[in-house]
């Protein structure tokens, strides 16, 4: 599987704000998906619109990504958007 290059980091400042606007209620998670490196999960997804890389989650982060349709898992997902913007 292709690895998803462009991280948090990589966005330009309308993605950014895109993620930023994301809510438990409007997410929209498309799985692209998924690698290892340094023996971690990462996950490539595109969030409401938005074509991003997460690397090194934990199993829970990793899965919440995969498979996204679950209360828990988008609360997961905001838990881990929040912090990766503000990281």
């Amino acid at each position: 599987m292709a690895k998803y290059e462009r991280c948090i980091e990589d966005l330009d400042d309308s993605e950014i704000e895109t993620l930023k606007g994301v809510t438990y209620e409007n997410l929209q998670v498309e799985f692209l998906g998924t690698w290892m490196d340094d023996h971690a999960q990462c996950v490539g997804v595109n969030i409401n619109g938005v074509e991003v890389g997460f690397w090194w989650l934990s199993p829970e982060g990793a899965a919440a990504l995969c498979y996204p349709d679950s209360p828990k898992a988008r609360k997961i997902i905001i838990d881990i958007l929040n912090s990766s913007i503000a990281g």
